[in-house]
């Protein structure tokens, strides 16, 4: 349990009979705690690395009792030729502490190694495995040093007091739960503590390289700073919570004002004089109307900012003139008359009707859609058949639904009014204005939707929904892979 050295709230645990109190950080314990005292399930993430390593040994020793509900996460992302071995480290300490563990990987090594797209793809089996396996909450191993350069690295994008307090002790993505008991502690005392317990991890080689923005960070600029600021992490951490509380306060008085005008956000928000008038609030209700809508990453920071400033010009001297900015394919519009933010699409999507075979099929928007006829493995179709698979990108399907494959094509079209089939799980056609309100389609993004038809023109797959029921895979091991690149 929790108890109070030197003023401070540490947590005792230990490695292999060695006692060790560290300064985990509050508010992600709790939620750790009352998750499993809830009954709960809670996932660690485990890379290999020193610091997943610590958390998951810390949460294993800490909450013991709990441990037929405490899982192991890895997600391989095929990019070092070395994965495959951290992997296998990761399966024999979960087994040495009796622990269930799950295992993902992409099917191919990404063609894009960066820290961007490997978020990406652990955010989605993260996400993936939760619902699956009913999993509420992950903990991460992020630590103090983390802290810092992630701190450098949004100062130096120009990131807010969001961007500034990341990571943060707990937070939610996409409907998962994620909490950072590790925020508080350096990694050296992380490292001095496994070494200590003869506790063995792995590194991650291309931590030692020049080879991401973090890792010069981490490398060049960090140590140099310490070097001047001996307290610079504590600093930091210190900075970091002083943030989140005022961010907390303004997000607090910002939702008292905003929400109850906006109950249920579409394309359009109602501002007032009071949130027009502060910089902060207007930005906000620039930002919630964007979320909504799936185009927050649409818009640049320089054109919010240029936007803002027109906004708050025309309010001050009465203007009648709309205010308007681009946002991805869309366009946002302040009305002075009537206080209102608004987005509408710039441009009617075109219609499309394209006959494919197996390869690449070139579509509107400069997307692509991949034709496959692949082999599948028995733990990657049960991996599909218990729902871990993300529609809106590929689709795994009984090779029958494409016919003859040496004169049949698919048809790719945009879609139409009256558009329904079963997707898998239905019983019944549903239509497919249906599917994407259950999958919270942002209403702008709808328009892009596309369907795949085989040659009798029935519906085999529109993402982001399921695939069709009809023509679910089998047990045959060749399946038809339909693979969408944005």
């Amino acid at each position: 349990g929790y108890c109070n050295f030197n003023g401070v709230y540490f947590m005792e645990f230990s490695i292999k009979n060695f006692s060790f109190k560290m300064d985990f950080e509050k508010s992600a314990m709790r939620a750790i705690d009352a998750a499993l005292r809830g009954g709960a399930r809670v996932g660690v993430a485990c890379s290999g690395g020193a610091d997943s390593v610590f958390a998951l040994l810390a949460v294993a020793d800490i909450f013991k009792a709990h441990s037929g509900r405490i899982k192991v996460l890895h997600f391989n992302h095929r990019a070092r030729e070395t994965a495959k071995r951290d992997e296998i480290f990761v399966r024999g300490l979960s087994e040495s502490l009796g622990l269930e563990a799950f295992f993902g990987a992409p099917e191919t090594a990404p063609d894009k190694k960066t820290e961007e797209v490997f978020r990406q793809m652990r955010s989605a089996f993260f996400a993936e495995i939760c619902k699956s396996k009913n999993i509420a909450l992950i903990v991460q191993g992020h630590h103090a040093n983390d802290a810092a350069e992630t701190a450098i690295m949004r100062l130096c994008r120009g990131s807010g007091a969001e961007g500034l307090c990341a990571p943060a002790a707990v937070s939610e993505l996409a409907g998962t739960v994620f909490a950072r008991p590790l925020l508080n502690m350096p990694k050296a005392d992380i490292v001095a503590a496994l070494k200590k317990a003869g506790a063995e991890w792995r590194e991650d080689e291309t931590n030692f390289t020049d080879e991401h923005f973090r890792n010069k960070i981490r490398g060049r600029a960090v140590p140099q700073i310490t070097a001047c600021a001996p307290n610079f992490l504590a600093g930091v951490r210190r900075s970091q919570t002083l943030l989140r509380e005022d961010l907390d306060a303004l997000n607090a008085a910002f939702d008292a004002l905003f929400s109850p005008m906006n109950a249920d956000i579409g394309k359009c928000a109602k501002l007032s004089g009071e949130i027009i008038n502060c910089r902060a609030y207007l930005r906000r209700a620039a930002m919630r109307l964007l979320a909504a809508n799936g185009l927050l990453d649409g818009i640049r920071a320089n054109a919010l900012d240029a936007f803002l400033d027109a906004v708050a010009d025309c309010h001050s001297r009465g203007g009648s003139a709309p205010v308007k900015t681009s946002v991805g394919g869309a366009e946002m519009l302040f009305e002075p008359r009537g206080e209102t933010l608004s987005l509408s699409a710039r441009e009617k999507p075109e219609s499309f009707c394209l006959e494919a075979g197996f390869g690449k099929c070139a579509l509107p928007g400069g997307r692509t859609l991949s034709i496959k006829k692949i082999t599948l493995g028995e733990e990657r179709r049960q991996a599909i058949l218990r729902g871990e698979n993300d529609d809106s990108a590929s689709a795994y399907l009984d090779i029958s639904c494409f016919g003859d494959p040496k004169r049949d094509k698919l048809t790719i079209r945009s879609r139409r009014n009256g558009d329904a089939y079963a997707p898998i799980g239905a019983k019944s056609p549903k239509k497919l204005k249906e599917l994407l309100n259950a999958k919270k389609t942002p209403i702008l993004k709808r328009k892009s939707v596309f369907v795949v038809c085989n040659k009798k023109g029935e519906i085999l797959w529109a993402p982001p929904a399921a695939p069709a029921e009809k023509f679910k895979i089998t047990n045959s091991a060749v399946a038809l892979e339909l693979t969408l690149r944005e």
